[in-house]
């Protein structure tokens, strides 16, 4: 009787260290998980950052002036359209900089208000200007979603 006692304290002993092994195995997964969505994460500012890099350089070097950010927005439609950069390659990281977009707008604001004495003697043009260009904005939508529904065929 005491050598069946051993062998199931033996056996649940193995058991337990099956389990423990279990789950070390499941933490190391799920940290190795981690590593690589965070990886993932630090590509895809890798990417952002780098484009906005050429984008300063390139708006250096034109005898022009063009905004560095519009020449790295052009940089990164050019390579997505020809498919060196896919979607997937920095959908995260864009959806995040999307959904804090209002934020970014904190310092504009800020500026605004410490030159407001110079705003104030200009505001008439300002609010003509932004009802302006919002109404250009919305037509050139309204036209090019026309445009691709016609193109399309009205397929979603």
């Amino acid at each position: 009787a005491l050598r069946i006692t051993a062998f199931h304290l033996t056996a649940k002993a193995r058991g337990l260290s099956r389990r423990l092994i279990c789950k070390i195995v499941v933490e190391i997964k799920i940290c190795f998980v981690l590593l690589i969505v965070s990886m993932k994460i630090l590509i895809q500012i890798a990417i952002v950052f780098s484009l906005c890099l050429a984008g300063e350089a390139i708006s250096t070097l034109i005898p022009f002036p063009v905004p560095a950010s519009i020449i790295a927005l052009i940089l990164l439609l050019i390579l997505l359209l020809t498919g060196v950069i896919k979607v997937d390659h920095i959908k995260e990281k864009s959806d995040f900089l999307l959904s804090n977009m209002a934020f970014f707008f904190v310092p504009a604001g800020v500026k605004v208000i410490e030159h407001f004495d110079t705003v104030k003697s200009v505001w008439l043009a300002i609010v003509v200007i932004g009802i302006v260009t919002t109404v250009i904005v919305f037509l050139a939508t309204a036209l090019t979603v026309k445009l691709v529904l016609k193109v399309t065929g009205g397929k979603k």
